[in-house]
């Protein structure tokens, strides 16, 4: 399997309205596990593949949809 496809290359469009990414940031750094929780919608998937690509990190989508 190829994962290429999978990879985050372009800076997915995200705005910070607070210090979310400050606090995922040092949880990552220290090996915190982070939960998000919120309705359908709110942005949560958005999030976390802005914080993979700007903490260079491999990330893959996994849609339960297709599971």
């Amino acid at each position: 399997m190829d994962i290429a496809e999978f990879l985050i290359t372009q800076k997915p469009n995200y705005i910070n309205v607070g210090d979310e990414t400050d606090l995922f940031e040092a949880a990552f750094t220290n090996k915190i596990p982070v939960m998000l929780k919120g309705p359908t919608g709110c942005g949560k998937t958005r999030f976390v593949e802005y914080m993979a690509w700007f903490l260079k990190n491999l990330w893959l989508q996994c849609h339960a949809m297709k599971i």
